[in-house]
């Protein structure tokens, strides 16, 4: 085929793309050195962009509460409210009552909430209905991994609470960090080189505990590793596991932090995070 036109890697890039579409620009991109490059500098534009919009809509460092005399309202999230925005504030996901939307990507949007019955607070990651129909497989595979890492207790991975769909849409409940991302937290402010292997030496201590657990991650960048107030790295947003050894062709990932073999649909082990690591490293 030709090359794609840049709207359509845009769309390869933030999922918004078909599995009919998808197919032949992965095989194109592997014969085409020149469009591989647009789409990692896409997917680049795309991950600062996606930045900007966490951070206008609210750090994660900010813990707001619903306040006396609340009264949550009852909205599934499939429903045609929660399909085309965010959920406002006193929604309930189960037993979770949302407060702000701490973040936004292709495939989920991230809110803190409140566990009335545990009295926690929690993020609590919603499936995006568009992300579902693209890839009708998503919410199975990734129910499935995050039920294997809420079996992991591990210091430096967000630890999983809870699992579960509503009215055919998945949830994920998470440990909430006050905190910043690593890719934020590098260019807060200055850093030496002991602070900055400490942190990276943490985050890759939780690789190896979910490799451990037969899980590779398949996204790891700085934009998903989370610096607590505590100084603690935490490895999180395990959207795209992936069980070591299993079979899949897709092609999924950041393009800038994918390994060759994510970018020619071959399987993954624990090396391909090993590469992510090494890129994010680098920068």
């Amino acid at each position: 085929m030709t090359c794609p036109d840049p709207d359509q890697l845009t769309g390869f890039v933030d999922d918004t793309l078909p599995g009919e579409d998808r197919t032949p620009i992965e095989d194109h991109l592997d014969g085409c050195e020149d469009c591989r490059s647009l789409v990692a500098m896409l997917a680049r534009a795309a991950t600062a962009e996606q930045e900007h919009d966490r951070v206008s809509a609210g750090s994660i460092t900010h813990n707001s509460d619903t306040g006396p005399g609340f009264e949550p309202t009852e909205v599934a999230p499939g429903s045609a409210r929660a399909s085309t925005t965010t959920l406002p504030a006193g929604t309930k996901i189960g037993r979770y009552v949302v407060g702000e939307t701490l973040g936004m990507g292709g495939m989920g949007i991230v809110y803190a909430a409140r566990d009335p019955e545990l009295h926690r607070e929690v993020a609590v990651k919603v499936m995006r209905p568009d992300f579902a129909r693209a890839h009708p497989d998503a919410a199975k595979r990734i129910l499935r991994e995050a039920r294997a890492m809420a079996k992991l207790a591990h210091p430096n991975v967000v630890a999983v609470h809870d699992v579960g769909t509503i009215d055919t849409q998945l949830f994920v409940a998470m440990e909430r960090v006050s905190g910043t991302n690593l890719r934020e937290w590098l260019g807060a402010a200055p850093r030496t080189l002991a602070e900055i292997v400490k942190v990276f030496t943490e985050a890759g201590r939780g690789l190896v505990a979910a490799h451990d657990a037969g899980i590779v991650h398949r996204d790891f960048k700085p934009d998903n590793v989370l610096v607590g107030t505590d100084g603690r790295a935490r490895v999180t947003d395990f959207g795209l596991a992936h069980e070591a050894g299993e079979d899949d062709d897709s092609m999924v990932g950041t393009p800038a932090y994918m390994a060759p073999e994510q970018h020619e649909g071959r399987n993954v082990d624990a090396r391909t995070d090993q590469f992510g690591f090494a890129v994010a490293l680098y920068e």
